[in-house]
């Protein structure tokens, strides 16, 4: 007899093999002894071994289930949340980084307690950034939708255009332009005796020179404009014209479009009013909300079983979910 026999007869005719799932050699407490039940929810699908020892006759009807289930998820609409389940304590699923969004979009999270103290809320924070692909249209749409409102709610009839000498600028040009608008506001003040309500909006042709759209609520004479303007350092063209209030709305979908907003380079306000007039007003929610530097897909994998009101995006990720409190 050689030594593999010498090794069988000391194992009762029995081959060492560490792999089979069906031996009773090797440990006998469990890997997950000790944890919480919570820590270790039951992972919805389960991998068959190549050899499928272990399931009897049933391994390949468990494969086809397994192969059908997927074949289903896969037709319907792709979310993040299987990931998050499948792959638990994973700080971004993959599905969200190729979205390819604004550098900290999405990296932390809010939460905050309901005034009834019943459940406690958990929101991504999003970037709200112009460059994101995922912020910066949704910011633009936004914005647009707020200088309808407001410029029909206080009257903003006077539609004008002020632009700028190339031979006359200084500098930067967005700076050069912001400093001629400021002084061009003192003139408007000292001519009617009280500040002018604006929105003002940021545009470029395509040579790079900035401009600005304004809204105002009062007339102002074309020649004067021209003079002031001029006077002040910025160009000869001037343009203003009365814009009917009933269609502000129709008048600015032409002029106040996403790309408009969105073609401004960054670290330059696209958007400015005058005091008088806030643009997005902060909601009174009556809720405490605490900065968590902590991704809410990590919240969600430790949470999952518990989480409720758990919403999406509009490309199927994470937005927020919320946790009963007993």
């Amino acid at each position: 007899m050689g030594k593999r026999g010498a090794v069988r007869n000391t194992n009762s005719g029995e081959p060492v093999d560490h792999s089979g799932p069906d031996l009773g050699v090797g440990p006998t407490t469990p890997a997950t002894a000790g944890r919480k039940p919570e820590a270790c929810p039951p992972v919805p699908y389960l991998s068959q071994g190549k050899s499928g020892r272990g399931s009897g006759g049933s391994a390949p009807s468990v494969a086809r289930e397994a192969r059908g289930v997927l074949r289903r998820e896969a037709t319907q609409r792709s979310s993040s949340l299987d990931e998050i389940q499948n792959n638990r304590n994973t700080d971004f699923p993959s599905s969200f980084k190729s979205l390819k969004r604004g550098k900290h979009c999405g990296i932390w999270t809010v939460w905050g307690t309901t005034p009834d103290g019943l459940r406690r809320m958990f929101h991504r924070v999003n970037c709200k950034c112009w460059p994101c692909p995922y912020c910066g249209p949704r910011k633009a749409k936004k914005y647009k939708h707020l200088i309808r409102h407001i410029a029909e709610r206080e009257g903003l009839t006077r539609f004008m255009t002020l632009t700028l000498d190339p031979s006359r600028i200084e500098g930067d040009p967005v700076r050069y332009l912001r400093r001629v608008f400021d002084k061009f506001r003192v003139y408007l003040c000292r001519k009617h005796g009280a500040p002018v309500k604006y929105i003002a909006v940021l545009e470029f042709h395509k040579s790079g020179i900035p401009h600005l759209h304004l809204l105002v609520d009062k007339f102002i004479h074309w020649e004067w404009i021209r003079a002031a303007w001029s006077a002040l350092g910025g160009g000869t063209f001037i343009d203003i014209r009365f814009v009917d209030v009933h269609r502000i709305s129709r008048y600015l979908s032409k002029y106040l479009t996403k790309e408009l907003l969105q073609s401004a380079p960054a670290r330059s306000r696209r958007v400015t009013t005058s005091r008088a007039i806030q643009l997005i007003e902060k909601r009174q929610d009556g809720a405490l909300w605490t900065l968590l530097k902590i991704s809410i897909f990590f919240l969600y994998s430790r949470h999952w079983p518990e989480a409720q009101e758990v919403s999406l995006d509009d490309d199927g990720m994470l937005q927020s979910f919320a946790l009963e409190l007993v």
